[in-house]
């Protein structure tokens, strides 16, 4: 029994002895394992946002250069770099500006990044040489607001010195449509060079100041007479547009008596059409003072065809030829007034005839006596 234990004891100690050298071995080839790798890393730390496409994103995006899974604020050298996410928004878009930035304690700030095409579903890939490279957030492009102008009026019935018969309107549009909201924009009127006589002006108020969108001209003239005119309207902040080609036109050329024959010539008159009172003042008025104001539609100063005449043109009446103002009005002779001038002429004349009489009575008799 005792020789037992003394052989346990032997058979534990050489075990002991064989663990403590393996151990040993292991405990010295431990200490010479290399240092685990560093494990490098992009991080989006903030990112890309805005929605107008061929712009700048408002909110540019920010990328953490890592290592294990912390900030390197050594690095100052690792160069980032962004592209398009392949498959994602528009097929042939693009970046535009600096698609690069450098880190700078790390951290690496894109200043002017941006995708040229609208579209929806866009995600951004940053990578740099010895980094695991890092997807944004997915985020979408709208196209962005065109301001224009456009001619909804085209200018014509032009004639030299002339007010243009169709003046020309002009929409204020925001992508293709009528920008209702517009009350301030100021639209400018010019000719094209180029179109047009040499040296032709345009007069009027060449200015118009939208209202709910449209810019409406009123007074628009060309001094020269000319084919293929073309006018430009510009605003501030808006695409300018061109009218479409007018003419203005001259005064005709003068026709002698015999072009063409009087033969050829015929007129037809719609009697239905455009018909008014003809003024008074057609004819002009009698005795009209020129330091007086000048009644409206009067031609001319008239001598002749008064109340004094058998046709009275001031009041487009037959008259009687009297003297008298009173009676340059047509009268029937069973008028009770007709009759009563009648009896007044009457006694007029018998009055007249009786102081006649009388004063041939009195040269009759005094004569004699002044003989004597």
């Amino acid at each position: 029994m005792h020789s037992m234990n003394i052989l346990r004891t032997s058979m534990f100690a050489l075990l002991g002895l064989l663990v403590s050298c393996g151990g040993g071995g292991g405990g010295s080839g431990g200490g010479n394992n290399p240092p685990a790798p560093v494990q490098k890393t992009l991080f989006v730390a903030t990112q890309p946002a805005g929605t107008l496409a061929s712009s700048a994103f408002a909110t540019q995006p920010v990328i953490q250069v890592r290592a294990n899974g912390t900030t390197d604020t050594t690095d100052n050298s690792t160069v980032v770099t962004a592209a398009i996410v392949a498959g994602t928004g528009t097929i042939g878009a693009m970046v535009v500006g600096s698609a690069t930035a450098t880190a700078v304690a790390g951290v690496a700030t894109f200043t002017n990044l941006g995708v040229d095409l609208a579209g929806g579903g866009y995600m951004l890939s940053f990578s740099a040489p010895g980094f695991t490279a890092v997807n944004s957030a997915a985020f979408d492009k709208t196209a962005p607001v065109v301001r224009s102008l456009a001619v909804a009026t085209q200018p014509s019935g032009g004639q030299p010195a002339l007010a243009f018969g169709a003046q020309p309107v002009v929409q204020v549009r925001s992508s293709a449509v009528l920008d209702a909201t517009d009350n301030s924009t100021v639209v400018t009127a010019s000719i094209v060079a180029g179109s047009g006589a040499a040296g032709a002006v345009l007069s009027g108020t060449t200015t118009a100041t939208a209202v709910a969108g449209v810019a409406t001209f009123t007074n628009l003239a060309i001094n020269l007479a000319g084919a293929d005119y073309k006018l430009r309207f510009t605003a501030t902040g808006v695409t300018a547009a061109d009218s479409a080609s007018f003419a203005v036109a001259g005064a005709g050329a003068v026709i002698p008596p015999s072009t063409p024959p009087a033969s050829d010539v015929s007129f037809a008159i719609d009697s239905t059409q455009d018909v008014h009172p003809i003024s008074r003042f057609i004819y002009g008025i009698n005795g009209w003072d020129p330091t007086a104001a000048r009644p409206k539609h009067l031609t001319l100063s008239r001598s002749g065809g008064n109340r004094m005449t058998a046709y009275n043109w001031e009041r487009q009446q037959r008259g009687r030829g009297f003297p008298e103002p009173e009676r340059h009005l047509p009268r029937r002779r069973d008028h009770a007034e007709w009759r009563g001038e009648e009896e007044s002429r009457g006694c007029a004349r018998r009055e007249r005839r009786h102081d006649r009489d009388h004063a041939d009575h009195r040269v009759r008799v005094r004569g004699p006596q002044r003989r004597r």
